[in-house]
């Protein structure tokens, strides 16, 4: 196990990748790259970053799932929601 400063140095890489990560286009794996840049901060004890971290990622979550309910959606492969296939079976 890693501890100390090999430890840190290694999530300091890690969130090095991360963030430029966080920049590519693909909305989902945007999303994973933003919210693993929070946990980083948070490993680093940046507590006062890592929220924005975690706001971004849901942020890009959302934006994904509303894409791919649009196209699912235009393509017939929802015609009725989840819920209301659990409530009005």
């Amino acid at each position: 196990m890693l501890t100390g400063e090999s430890r840190n140095r290694r999530v300091e890489e890690a969130l090095n990748q991360l963030v430029e990560s966080s920049h590519v286009e693909v909305l989902d794996q945007k999303a994973w790259a933003q919210f693993f840049s929070g946990v980083c901060h948070d490993l680093l004890g940046h507590r006062s970053v890592a929220p924005g971290w975690y706001e971004k990622a849901f942020r890009s979550g959302c934006e994904f799932t509303d894409i791919v309910t649009k196209v699912a959606k235009k393509r017939g492969w929802l015609k009725k929601s989840i819920l209301h296939s659990i409530f009005f079976p």
